[in-house]
């Protein structure tokens, strides 16, 4: 790996060993002319031949750096490739091996290489994100976003505030996050990103329904949309197209939920992001038609979100979500059926130990208020009112009040009942 900005002194030989071509550049890109083009970059090396070689036979090329490499150059070289091995871990899926490579990167690149530094710590932070370390994760986006204003860079800027937003939400600070997505989005507005304000509104979209405002969502949500239609990121709508689901199965339209979740499912693609939005997509079909007292479809789309054999973080959040449907639908089948409550106590629970597992703390709430339900209608009503209680002061901690309303309700009823 030749760093960027050192040169490159270029040989080619013919069959014969004789000299055709030598020259030197002082720079990082060499164009000898019709015969040859070289790019170099602190990740990337092409050699292309543009015309037909005057001597036929075989050619061997010679590189090596016009100058002695100083110990920057030598550093950056190795973080350049550091960087390399932790991006082809990423795109295996192997995030929990691909953070150490990006630390190794960020410890060695120079001090006063600030954009290569904060890239590096965007990586770091996504992979931290995807493996439940938010708070690892809010670390590295601060950091970056301090590199990233050093450097004068705003669309840098904009990539980490964004980032520290979905760190926050996922750490329940759910107003600290609201102000980080707006920041964000002002800064992709200013910086004509289309794409982050894109994700900004989806995740803002996300915020807002998880906090009860399905309006302000939905309309975040189809904005998103509209962005990355026009952008053509398949990916991206497919997960939309979930989220949109989602949404409107939240406002009590299943049909409309089943019409968004077919068109995401539709949409093929090998994408780590997309075949774990899938499962999410599953469990939302097995909510939609037990909505529709299509009962077995429903337990039937569940089951295949729950066996899935996908591994990771967005699987197993998958996971939780599957469980907490199916524990929903039980308590709701099964008031009167003591082995219903048995099994939605245990899908909760099940549900509760996973979120806590990968580090789902919101999910994690919602399925604690679960098993009070579970415990409350099985006639447990001092166990039933401890859960409650716990889950109503996570709600308060996390600002989410419709979620508390929702606990004190479960307070009420078992302190009237035991």
């Amino acid at each position: 790996i030749i760093p960027q900005g050192l040169g490159l002194s270029v040989s080619l030989y013919g069959s014969d060993r004789q000299l055709l071509l030598g020259l030197e550049s002082p720079g990082a890109n060499v164009s000898p002319g019709p015969l040859l083009t070289i790019t170099s970059s602190s990740a990337d090396l092409r050699l292309e031949v543009q015309a037909p070689a005057k001597a036929s036979g075989r050619y061997r090329i010679s590189l090596r750096a016009a100058r002695a490499p100083s110990k920057e150059d030598r550093q950056r070289a190795g973080a350049a490739l550091l960087l390399s091995q932790g991006n082809s871990c990423r795109a295996k899926g192997e995030s929990r091996t691909a953070c150490p490579e990006y630390a190794s990167a960020l410890r060695t690149w120079p001090r006063e290489d600030r954009e290569p530094r904060g890239i590096t710590l965007c990586l770091l932070a996504r992979n931290q994100e995807r493996i439940g370390e938010f708070i690892g994760s809010l670390d590295s986006f601060r950091a970056a976003r301090e590199e990233f204003m050093v450097h004068g860079d705003r669309a840098g800027m904009a990539i980490a505030s964004e980032g520290m937003a979905r760190a926050l939400y996922f750490l329940q600070k759910i107003e600290e996050s609201r102000l980080w997505h707006g920041r964000a989005l002002a800064l992709f507005r200013d910086t004509g990103d289309l794409a982050g304000q894109a994700e900004a509104l989806a995740n803002l979209g996300l915020l807002y329904r998880n906090t009860g405002d399905l309006k302000e969502a939905l309309t975040r949500y189809e904005t998103s949309r509209a962005l990355f239609e026009d952008l053509g990121d398949v990916n991206q709508q497919a997960i939309l197209l979930n989220n949109l689901g989602q949404l409107v199965l939240d406002m009590g339209r299943p049909q409309d939920a089943i019409a968004w979740f077919q068109q995401s499912l539709r949409i093929k693609s090998d994408s780590p992001d997309v075949l774990d939005t899938q499962l999410l997509v599953l469990a939302g079909l097995g909510a939609a038609h037990y909505q529709l007292g299509k009962t077995q479809l429903a337990l039937d789309y569940l089951r295949q979100a729950r066996e899935s054999p996908r591994t990771g973080f967005g699987a197993d959040r998958a996971r939780v979500v599957a469980l907490k449907r199916l524990a929903a639908i039980l308590l709701d089948a099964g008031q009167d059926d003591a082995k219903k409550l048995e099994w939605a106590y245990d899908a909760a629970e099940k549900a509760r130990s996973i979120a806590h597992g990968v580090g789902l703390a919101a999910e994690e709430t919602y399925v604690i208020t679960l098993s009070g339900w579970a415990l409350e209608f099985q006639g447990r009503h001092e166990a039933a009112l401890e859960v409650f209680n716990k889950a109503q002061k996570l709600f308060h901690e996390s600002q989410d009040k419709a979620a508390e309303s929702g606990a004190l309700v479960g307070v009420a009823y078992a302190e009237r009942a035991r």
